[in-house]
């Protein structure tokens, strides 16, 4: 159950659009109302170092890998990211991987380093 709980709120606080890296303990009580405030609160907030930590693994490989001139596949990319996560985080699932993939390719890109994926 934790490590359903666990890949749900990731879930929640990865969605793009209006409400994006908003606090989810709303969303999570709904579901599951049995957690605490307490709870809730830990949660968003490991939530939101998982999701810093992803984003920033590839943003910086994607930086360090520009200045380098050097080029990364995508599927290379993941199963980096996967390695790295995993280590820490082994319970995250295969869709919010690719998630936290696609959202730290894109500040990535925001920031110019778009030229390390091949």
């Amino acid at each position: 159950m934790k490590d359903q709980i666990l890949n749900i709120r990731h879930n929640l606080a990865s969605e793009w659009g209006e409400k994006w890296m908003d606090k989810i303990e709303g969303k999570l009580k709904e579901k599951f109302p049995e957690l605490s405030e307490n709870e809730l609160a830990d949660y968003n907030t490991k939530c939101q170092n998982e999701m810093k930590a992803g984003h920033d693994f590839i943003f910086n490989i994607s930086e360090a890998l520009c200045k380098e001139n050097v080029t990364i596949s995508s599927a290379d990319l993941f199963v980096r990211l996967k390695e790295y996560l995993n280590l820490k985080y082994n319970w995250i699932n295969e869709d919010n991987l690719y998630r936290l993939m696609s959202q730290g390719c894109y500040y990535a890109y925001k920031e110019g380093y778009d030229g390390a994926l091949n």
